[in-house]
């Protein structure tokens, strides 16, 4: 596949010389930290130069809606909603990358993780793109919501030639206009919510079931259609903390999930962003 492809790229540009492109992989290897396999720094490359890698086999099509925790080798195509920032990771056993990137069709949308040499692909991707995941394999989050995971054997197509435009929801403005609080349920993400704050926030300090203490602020949050609880984790406790009842507040990529005495509430995570108005 990597003679294949710089081939191509030589081809398609034939002012490079050989010598010019494998420089340009070995940059792109070194620039990553080692991060990159051969094959992923080729792509990388091609796309720099125009070059589509097109993926000679492809699975039977399936719609998010159909996603279930558990399955494996999963094909699915669908539109960029969002792309999450590249984020390093060091545990115990292993350190790399992770990047999130929010897809939909027609028929859902998912939060799909790129975890090492692939989070590098989000460089290429732009929000309304069409992508195709290859490979993939669906798991729970720790949060709740189900997740769609790209590692070592997994791929991600940017611009597959072989799809329809229409299939695909376009990115309008209602696709950002706030959730309802009435029509939330369990284990959905949410893309933007905004209401008043209606009680005091409370921060405290908690201990998780992994014995780590970290911050939480809770607080009721109301719009036109209902209230519900906010549970603000670490960073963002400390930001909400400061406001006062009254304050209206947007909210952006939460999730719903179920708290104390079984009720629904939204939870943030690391890439929640908040906007606030006193």
């Amino acid at each position: 596949m990597n003679e294949e492809v710089i081939q191509r790229i030589l081809t398609h540009c034939r002012t490079l010389t050989r010598h010019e492109v494998e420089k340009a992989i070995k940059d792109r290897k070194t620039s990553s930290g080692g991060l990159l396999t051969d094959a992923a720094a080729t792509r990388l490359v091609a796309a720099e130069y125009g070059v589509e890698v097109k993926v000679r086999k492809s699975a039977p099509k399936i719609y998010i809606e159909q996603l279930v925790s558990g399955l494996n080798n999963v094909t699915i195509t669908g539109r960029v909603l969002t792309l999450g920032e590249t984020k390093q990771f060091s545990t115990a056993n292993r350190q790399g990358q992770v990047a999130r990137v929010t897809i939909a069709d027609r028929t859902g949308r998912i939060n799909v993780i790129l975890w090492n040499e692939r989070a590098e692909i989000t460089k290429m991707i732009q929000p309304g793109q069409i992508v195709r995941v290859l490979h993939g394999y669906v798991r729970r989050s720790k949060y709740g919501p189900m997740e769609l995971s790209v590692g070592e054997r997994g791929d991600l197509q940017v611009s597959p030639s072989d799809v329809v435009e229409t299939d695909y929801p376009q990115i309008k403005n209602s696709e950002y206009s706030p959730s309802r609080i009435i029509d939330l349920k369990e284990g959905i993400n949410i893309h933007v919510l905004e209401g008043v704050i209606k009680t005091q926030p409370n921060l405290k300090e908690v201990t998780t079931k992994s014995g780590e203490n970290v911050l939480v602020t809770s607080f009721e949050l109301e719009d036109s259609t209902g209230k519900i609880r906010v549970s603000a984790w670490r960073k963002h406790a400390e930001k909400l903390a400061e406001l006062n009842a009254g304050s209206k507040v947007v909210l952006k990529n939460t999730y719903v999930k179920r708290g104390l005495g079984s009720q629904l509430e939204i939870n943030t995570r690391a890439s929640t962003e908040i906007v606030t108005f006193q």
